[in-house]
C-alpha cells in the first residue's frame, strides 16, 4: 500500500492568497488503488480543502483544491490519508517578506527617446533559497533622468 504526492512542496509569499491542486496516487500491490476513500486534512484552518472526503478514479488518483486567504509566514502541511493510515503529506511554506529577494528579469535600465514607449519589466520573488514566491506584492518605481 503506499500514497504519494508528486509535487509535495510549494511556496508563498506570506500574506498571499493562493490557490493549489493537489493530487494524490494511491496504489495496491503496485497496481492503482481504485475507488478507495480518501481523507484530506490540513494543520492550517486558513486553508480551505475542497473537498474533505472524495475516493480515488481508476487510474488510482485523487485531487483536493487547496484555497488560501491572506496566508501567514508558517508552514502549513495537507495530508490525504487512504485505507485510514495511509498518508501522503503537501508542504506550504509561506515565506516572511524579510526573505524576499526581488531581481528584474526584463525590462529593467532602460534608455529610450522621448516618442518611444518603454517596455515591460518583469520582476521575480523568490526567498533566500531562490524558491519562487507567488503571490508577493510589490511596489514599482520609475525614475526618469535627462
Amino acid at each position: 500500500l503506499t500514497a504519494t504526492i508528486a509535487n509535495p512542496t510549494a511556496w508563498v509569499a506570506a500574506g498571499a492568497s493562493a490557490s493549489w491542486i493537489v493530487t494524490l496516487s494511491a496504489t495496491l500491490d503496485a497496481a492503482p488503488a481504485t475507488g478507495v476513500p480518501i481523507t484530506w486534512t490540513t494543520s492550517n484552518p486558513a486553508l480551505t480543502l475542497t473537498p474533505a472526503q472524495n475516493s480515488t478514479t481508476t487510474a488510482g488518483a485523487a485531487s483536493v483544491s487547496i484555497n488560501g486567504l491572506n496566508l501567514a509566514a508558517v508552514t502549513t502541511t495537507v495530508t490525504g490519508c487512504v485505507w485510514t493510515t495511509v498518508c501522503a503529506t503537501w508542504t506550504l511554506t509561506s515565506v516572511d517578506p524579510s526573505q524576499w529577494r526581488i531581481t528584474a528579469t526584463s525590462g529593467a535600465n532602460q534608455s529610450i527617446p522621448t516618442t518611444a514607449q518603454l517596455t515591460p519589466v518583469t520582476l521575480l520573488v523568490t526567498d533566500t533559497a531562490a524558491h519562487p514566491l507567488p503571490g508577493a506584492a510589490v511596489t514599482l518605481y520609475q525614475s526618469i533622468h535627462a
